[in-house]
């Protein structure tokens, strides 16, 4: 109800883009996923018949708990707060209010602003099999979400990460997402990243500007999570020279 609205739209957007996560946050939060992974796996949970959903979902379950034992280095309640699900927000310019990144997650630190709800690591999982092309699927329902400013519209990063049923190559994966390279914006392809060799990165164009303000919010840089059933080996990842 916007009559008892005590702030302005211009509010909203004032200093947006926020400041990124510091490296080392998103690196955390990049080994929850795949010590997360791990507990599946050793647990002999069988994903191959699983939904996207019911693998988020049992996913989401494990990293609470991994966040309440504080099994991971620099990951626990007095640094994180709990992470949240299919949270439902806003897009950038608030024409939908129903936007949900598979997982939103952020820090216990008080950061000023109206706005500070949409200070996150905004994370978006797909698989990739037969079933889920990596063009169709991966990029223009995951990456694209992004670009669009539906997911992650105030902050300068993101994250996706795959439920990978078959072995696939940084080249392979490149030539797929080269043809939606407009779709996705793409500046950069994926690379294997200089500060963690199980993590691929890649940059793309956001072209809207937030409202009121008619600031651009840069480019987003994607980090992205490969997970299957052996877990990630560097030399998977690692382009031939």
């Amino acid at each position: 109800m916007t009559k008892g609205m005590m702030f302005s739209k211009q509010e909203m957007y004032d200093g947006l883009p926020f400041q990124d996560y510091e490296l080392g946050v998103k690196i955390v939060i990049e080994n929850i996923f795949r010590e997360a992974w791990q507990q599946l796996l050793s647990n002999s949970y069988d994903w191959s018949s699983c939904s996207e959903d019911d693998i988020t979902a049992k996913l989401h379950i494990v990293l609470d708990s991994l966040r309440r034992r504080e099994i991971v280095d620099g990951f626990n309640p007095s640094m994180f707060q709990t992470i949240v699900r299919e949270e439902h927000s806003l897009n950038y310019n608030g024409e939908s209010i129903d936007k949900q990144p598979d997982f939103t997650i952020r820090l216990q630190d008080v950061y000023p602003g109206l706005n500070r709800l949409y200070r996150a690591l905004y994370v978006e999982c797909k698989p990739i099999d037969k079933a889920h092309p990596i063009g169709t699927h991966y990029c223009k329902k995951g990456i694209k979400r992004y670009v669009d400013g539906d997911y992650a519209w105030a902050m300068k990063s993101g994250m996706m990460v795959a439920y990978m049923q078959r072995e696939i190559t940084v080249e392979e994966f490149n030539k797929s997402l080269k043809k939606f390279s407009i779709e996705c914006g793409v500046i950069s392809e994926l690379k294997v990243a200089t500060d963690s060799p199980n993590t691929l990165v890649s940059e793309h164009s956001r072209n809207w500007r937030y409202p009121q303000t008619e600031k651009s919010p840069g480019h987003i840089t994607l980090r992205h999570v490969w997970l299957n059933k052996l877990e990630m080996i560097s030399e998977k990842l690692t382009p031939k020279n």
